[in-house]
């Protein structure tokens, strides 16, 4: 069985901290990760709000340890934090812009059957300010599959999904990822899409559909509500296309910045009773990143 020609810096960003499946390193069973991006402002455009700007940037860094029971299951652990800063001048919905949560999660790696990595983890997360477990927190799943056809050809399946927030919400995790030589195409529905080329030793290029908000459809409480949306709930999503390029001289380090473009998208936002429903969608806007991994 062969991995990835190239090993994933993260998971997915737009998937906080679920445990790396493909760290079963009991010489370095410990790394810390993490991401920025910064958004420009994408222009509103519809309702009477037209012509506004809103900003957005988001990050995401965590400890993750992986854990030995023998030489074919694993146990993955991993505590961070994840936050939003949403700034929009003319929000008539809310206040509140910063937005940051604690995240934790366990999950289990096994391949016990031959030719398969079998992958499960549940994760918490919570927002910081103003709200506790109950108001703001909510509960994500996975079980993966990953089956090696050939060394140079995986298929995966499983599925993702969350509860909280007055939202229940899953995903299929469906795909392939196929690699030879310094190529590898990954189409791993919703966690990774990229196409990556290595050509040098040190060094990967990615090109990558990913998307800004959080994992899809993510809600949140609002921070200071206004009126019928105080403790109102939010969701944003806007899809994107990253370049990137990835410096790794070594197997502890692996250092990246990227840049992207996003296709539009929108700012949904409800009222406490998750009612209420209003869409304000916004153009497409440009946005620059960086990541960075370091294995103990």
């Amino acid at each position: 069985m062969r991995a990835c020609l190239i090993p994933l810096l993260l998971l997915s960003s737009s998937y906080v901290l679920m445990p790396d499946y493909r760290n079963m390193d009991d010489k370095h069973p410990i790394f810390v990760e993490g991401f920025y991006r910064q958004a420009k402002g994408a222009t509103i455009k519809n309702t009477h709000l037209k012509g506004t700007k809103l900003k957005y940037s988001e990050y995401d860094a965590g400890i993750n340890y992986t854990y030995t029971l023998n030489p074919e299951h694993f146990l993955n652990l991993a505590l961070g934090t994840y936050g939003e800063n949403l700034n929009w001048n003319a929000n008539p919905a809310f206040l509140g812009k910063n937005y940051d949560y604690v995240v934790g999660s366990i999950g289990f790696t096994s391949l016990g059957i031959e030719n398969w990595r079998w992958s499960s983890a549940t994760v918490l997360s919570f927002q910081t300010q103003n709200f506790g477990i109950k108001e703001s927190g909510y509960i994500s799943i996975m079980f993966w599959g990953e089956y090696f056809a050939t060394n140079h050809f995986h298929v995966h399946a499983g599925f993702w999904g969350y509860t909280g927030v007055k939202n229940i919400y899953f995903l299929p995790i469906l795909g392939f990822n196929w690699n030879y030589k310094e190529y590898e195409v990954a189409a791993i529905f919703p966690f990774d899409i990229a196409i990556r080329y290595k050509p040098f030793k040190a060094f990967h290029m990615e090109l990558a559909g990913k998307w800004l908000g959080g994992p899809y459809r993510f809600p949140q409480r609002m921070n200071n509500g206004i009126k019928e949306f105080k403790n109102g709930i939010f969701e944003l999503f806007a899809p994107t296309t990253e370049l990137g390029l990835y410096y790794h001289p070594s197997y502890h380090l692996n250092i990246g910045v990227s840049g992207g473009y996003t296709y539009g998208g929108w700012l949904l936002v409800r009222n406490s009773k998750n009612k209420d429903t209003i869409y304000y969608k916004f153009k497409s806007a440009p946005y620059a990143a960086v990541s960075g991994m370091f294995k103990f």
